[in-house]
């Protein structure tokens, strides 16, 4: 049985379409925070309580069953602006407000007829407008359910057109197997579109979608706390209170307090993930690995003697927090690895193949490809004021392979790579990836073992119903 819950969350990043938390806690909710903060910080020789009291006092206090779009003045502005999740697919059959075809109790449609609809203006466990293929535009004030509150057999579910869009640029489809059928009834011989294949993967997984309608064969790290009804308030996400204790014992009050509370409680997850960092102002040092002294009687690790080639090889798929805490092994791989030209080939192996392929743009995202360049290209040494300066409406054709421009011989990459790690849009970036990586081992299971239980009935069999509405 599926508790009740308002606002469903789309199915990749764990955000809800009407684009997650954007209010400030009630009084009594900010005050047992405060508490909470307080002790697990007893020993502070200051009044974190009252100080994190008078923190909340200066965000607005909204009805939380508002109508009106709230005030988010309080909100750091990397949030307080996202529109990432405004568009949504839906996917799945839809008849009338609560899809209802007549199916087998227990059974869903197969994926061979899958309806997707572009929707928007999220509402509960649905949305109120059918949208164009492009932009904002509405084609339909007509209602498209996706959840699993109202019934527990909707087979329909819906992803933030990001995530959709994200998810077939980051699959990597070359290393999949071909489907080991393309339907559950071997005597349908079509092959199942992109949308088919989600759709019957979504369905046929061990286990029903939850409280939060999210899938419990996908870690989504937390974010699924954020949901008590509404998706309203960062602060379940909360792990501990290091940023917070950090700034209060710099002196910082007041609404200075904010960022560093909302960094404790992972709003960074919220954040749009398409700003690429800038470059340091000039003065500030570039970060940089001071190599051990190795003394002669250091003995080395035989991977050490492997030739690069071989080395980088064997180390590409491993995250870069892999590859740093691997360097810890022993001081003759630590000089090894952090050695600047040898780093340096890791950090541009690992862009082109391996870890880091997310921090390229998506090529079908145009804004995204022209914001990425307009950033990365102010890490190019020399560059100068005038040719950094970017007309937003410039030919797409004109501009240069990103992919070119992050793999120049000139470009720091390892202090590009840094900033990104310092950046909570890159890092919500990096966790979609995460996230688009464990629908890909989904997807590399549901061809290889096909559907986890029977739970398909042809599609066909409600097309009349379908078509009809």
């Amino acid at each position: 049985m599926v508790s009740a819950s308002w606002d469903e969350l789309c199915l990749l990043c764990g955000i809800c379409g009407g684009q997650g938390p954007r209010r400030s806690l009630p009084q009594p909710e900010a005050e047992a925070l405060a508490k909470m903060i307080a002790q697990e910080n007893e020993d502070s020789s200051e009044d974190v309580s009252t100080i994190i009291n008078d923190a909340f006092a200066t965000c607005p206090r909204l009805d939380l069953y508002s109508d009106c779009d709230p005030e988010r003045a309080w909100l750091p502005e990397d949030i307080r602006y996202s529109d990432s999740y405004d568009a949504c697919i839906a996917i799945g059959y839809f008849c009338g407000a609560f899809n209802e075809y007549p199916h087998p109790r227990g059974k869903y449609p197969d994926g061979k007829h899958v309806r997707v609809r572009r929707v928007g203006n999220h509402f509960r466990e649905g949305f109120e407008t059918i949208l164009e293929p492009v932009g904002t535009k509405v084609l339909s004030r007509t209602f498209t359910n996706c959840g699993v509150f109202d019934t527990a057999e909707n087979p329909s579910f819906y992803i933030c057109e990001r995530c959709y869009v994200s998810l077939k640029a980051w699959i990597d489809w070359d290393s999949l197997p071909p489907p080991l059928h393309t339907t559950p009834f071997p005597t349908k011989l079509e092959t199942l579109t992109f949308d088919g294949e989600l759709y019957e993967i979504v369905r046929s997984r061990q286990g029903i979608r939850g409280y939060a309608t999210l899938l419990p064969c996908i870690c989504y790290d937390g974010i699924e706390k954020s949901l008590n009804q509404w998706q309203e308030s960062f602060v379940d996400c909360r792990r501990g209170s290091r940023h917070v204790i950090s700034a209060i014992r710099a002196g910082m009050r007041g609404e200075q307090l904010i960022p560093p509370l909302l960094r404790d409680c992972r709003a960074w997850m919220f954040v749009r993930p398409d700003i690429w960092p800038s470059p340091s102002k000039k003065g500030e040092s570039m970060p940089i690995f001071q190599p051990f002294e190795i003394g002669a009687s250091n003995e080395s690790l035989p991977i050490t003697l492997l030739p690069s080639e071989i080395f980088l090889q064997i180390i590409r798929d491993l995250p870069l927090i892999s590859l740093l805490n691997l360097s810890g092994a022993c001081r003759t791989l630590r000089t090894a690895m952090t050695e600047p030209t040898f780093l340096d080939l890791i950090l541009k192996d690992a862009l082109m193949c391996g870890s880091l392929r997310w921090i390229f743009p998506i090529e079908s995202f145009r804004d995204e490809k022209l914001r990425a360049y307009k950033a990365i290209r102010l890490w190019i040494p020399n560059s100068s004021t005038e040719d950094r300066a970017i007309d937003n409406e410039v030919d797409m054709t004109s501009i240069p392979s990103i992919r070119s421009l992050l793999l120049s011989p000139t470009f720091p990459r390892l202090a590009f790579i840094r900033a990104c790690w310092d950046s909570d849009f890159m890092m919500n970036r990096k966790r979609i990836w995460g996230q688009v990586k464990q629908f890909e081992t989904l997807w590399v299971d549901y061809r290889v073992n096909g559907c986890k239980f029977d739970m398909f009935f042809p599609s066909s069999d409600i097309l009349h119903a379908i078509d009809a509405f």
